[in-house]
This record gives structure tokens, sequence and C-alpha cells, in this order.
């Protein structure tokens, strides 16, 4: 007998009322659309989610923050004593002696960012102890500061301080440029637009690239008592030689700059550029703090942003809700999943289908059409 077997039949028989009959999941095909994968997706997404905050509650990063932080404070009246009841003056120099003169410097203790963050945490018993300096005298930068004709000025401060038993020291805190242009690569496609647009610089004509101005806002420096009782001395950070400013995200250094807005979106290369606020460039500050005080341990492991994080029941509470959610959101694509594989044959068995052979024809089909299968 021929091995071939004769065209399936289709019955005109229709499934009796109430026997059990296979169904999908927003889909009425055995095969898997895209509803399901997009919310099996999202399940999965969730369900990652979760164990990434679990994982974090776990850790207890911001736990730890705050113990190290209660440490650092232990130390902090005795060093905050000293600082206060010592005297800073500045002394500055620009352009190699074109101006020159002193800042005033003021003790600040009131509240500032650091306190507000730590009143937010519910930490208490830090006071806010520095010294900040005034501007520099209006009209000490010579404008314009970029000019075709060299970089800009440059500014050095000195600082002279006289410690609690009138040991006194100079600090050099070295020179810095009042302005800075960097030159970017334009983010393309449209550079014109989103060199001013986006990145806040005015597009080079003559380079193509995108030029950003900023100017030098403030040095900021911490010291610590010398060896010996002799005085104040600059403080580096461990590992960082030559280094002693307030910001761990900027590697240490002294200077900040601030990005200016200028009044052009495109300029030919060497052309002067103007600046919305062209007096700002004398509003140079030069703030000083004990290298004890807790704030730069809160800044260092902390990144810059001074971002505790959240509590670890916090984290374990959102956990368990996105792990709960993800879950339950994956049951109906996995049952869509399960019914590909394992298919009712609407007689009470359930016959397995291997994922690629969903439809075929199976021998209790044929023999319920009345065809007899050949013998091998």
């Amino acid at each position: 007998p021929s091995s071939r077997l004769p065209p399936r039949r289709r019955s005109s028989r229709r499934a009796p009322r109430g026997s059990k009959r296979s169904t999908y999941f927003l889909d009425s095909q055995t095969s898997p659309g895209l509803p399901q994968l997009c919310v099996l997706m999202v399940s999965l997404s969730l369900v990652a989610a979760g164990g990434y905050y679990l994982v974090m509650a776990f850790e207890g990063k911001k736990e730890e923050v705050v113990r190290g932080f209660e440490r650092e404070l232990e130390g902090w009246e005795s060093a905050r004593y000293e600082l206060g009841n010592s005297t800073f003056r500045v002394k500055y120099d620009v352009d190699g002696g074109r101006a020159k003169g002193e800042m005033d410097v003021n003790l600040v203790t009131g509240p500032d960012r650091f306190t507000h963050v730590l009143d937010g945490n519910g930490l208490g018993g830090y006071k806010n102890t520095k010294f900040v300096s005034g501007y520099l005298p209006e009209g000490t930068v010579q404008l314009p500061v970029f000019g075709p004709s060299g970089p800009p000025e440059a500014a050095s401060f000195t600082i002279e301080a006289v410690d609690p038993r009138g040991v006194s020291s100079t600090l050099e805190l070295g020179s810095y440029g009042l302005g800075m242009l960097e030159r970017r690569h334009a983010e393309t496609p449209s550079p014109r637009v989103k060199c001013p647009g986006r990145q806040g610089g005015v597009f080079n004509l003559g380079t193509s690239r995108c030029d950003i101005y900023k100017r030098l806002r403030y040095v900021c420096v911490q010291v610590e008592p010398a060896p010996g009782g002799g005085g104040w001395r600059l403080r580096e950070p461990e590992g960082e030689p030559g280094r002693f400013g307030c910001a761990s995200a900027e590697g240490w250094e002294p200077a900040t700059y601030f990005k200016l807005k200028p009044t052009v979106k495109l300029a030919e290369d060497g052309e002067v550029v103007q600046f919305e606020d062209e007096g700002d460039f004398d509003k140079v500050q030069v703030h000083l703090r004990h290298g004890d005080d807790p704030f730069f341990y809160v800044e260092r492991e902390t990144a810059d942003t001074l971002n505790f994080g959240s509590d670890a029941s916090e984290l374990e509470t959102l956990a368990a809700v996105l792990l709960a959610i993800g879950s339950i959101m994956s049951i109906p694509p996995l049952l869509m999943f399960y019914n590909m594989c394992y298919k009712d044959d609407g007689r009470g068995d359930t016959a397995y289908h291997p994922v690629g052979m969903v439809g075929a024809v199976g021998e209790g089909d044929l023999e319920e059409e009345g065809i007899e299968m050949p013998m091998r």
C-alpha cells in the first residue's frame, strides 16, 4: 500500500456544548503575538528591577553612610572650634600684578545646602563652620575676557592664616584662569541648532565645533593644622597629591567654573563673543573648610551629590511591590506558552506538542476520520 496519506477531510461536526476547548491570552492563535510578548517583557523588567532594589536593601548603603557620618561627627566639635577661632586673609593677584589687593573674609556658621540635606534625612548635631571671602572688586577683570589676542587672564590667590595659638602661616593656592573655553564636538544632526540649544555654546563657523564658555565662580580649599603646632596647611585627600579642593567628583580640583550664556549662536573663529552678564566675571570667591569637616566624608561617599539614598525598609517595600506586580503580570503570557506545548485533545487527555509541531496531524485525528495508518 502507498505510504502517502490522503488529504484530511474537514469534519462538519461541531464540538458538543460544554466540551473543553483551549483558550489563549489576547489571541485565539497558538503562536505568541505582540501583546503577549510586550506583557512578558514588562513583567520581566519589573521582576529585574525588584531584584535590584532588593540587593540594594541588603547592602544598606544609606545606613552605612549614616554610620560613617556619625563617626566623623564625633571629632567635629573640636575641629570647628579651632577653625572658628583662627583668622584668615585672602590676597589676590590678577594678570601678574596688573591688579592686586585683599578680599574680605567672613566666618559662616549659618545653614547651607549641606545642613538642609542633613535635616531632610533626620540627622542632627552638625554645626556648619567655614570661611567665605567677598567678591573681587568691581572692574578688576578686564573685558572682553575671551579675546583674539590670547587666553583669558588668570588670578592667583594666597591665604595668610593665624591659628588660635597665634602661629602664622601662608598658603599658596595657585593661579586659575578667570575664564575657560572648551571646544567640544557639536551634536549632530543640525549642529548649528543643537550647539546653542542643547549644549549651551556657540557654533564655531571656522572649526565646526561647539565652543563652551565658562567663568571662574569660586576656589574652595580644605585646610588642617600643621604637625607640631605649626599653624595651618592645605590638606590633600589621600591618593590625590597636589590637590586640595572640595569636590571629589572634580578630582579635588579647587577651582569651580560656571557656564556662561552667550548672546549669539554662531561666530567665526577668533571672534569676540558677548555674554548676558558681563559683570559676573568679578564675582569670584574663595571658600575655606576644615579637612575634618564631615561634609567631605558625605561628599565623597555620595559622589558629590549629597544624596543619602533610601532606607533599607523603603527599598524592601519597593522591591516587594515590583516583584509582586511583575510575577502577576507574567502569569498570562506564561500560560500561553504552556498552551503552545500542551493542547487539550477534546477527550479530556492532554497531549504534548513541541512548539514547532503545533497543529500537526496526530494518529488520533486520523483514526477519528476513518483513515487507517499504514504498517511500518
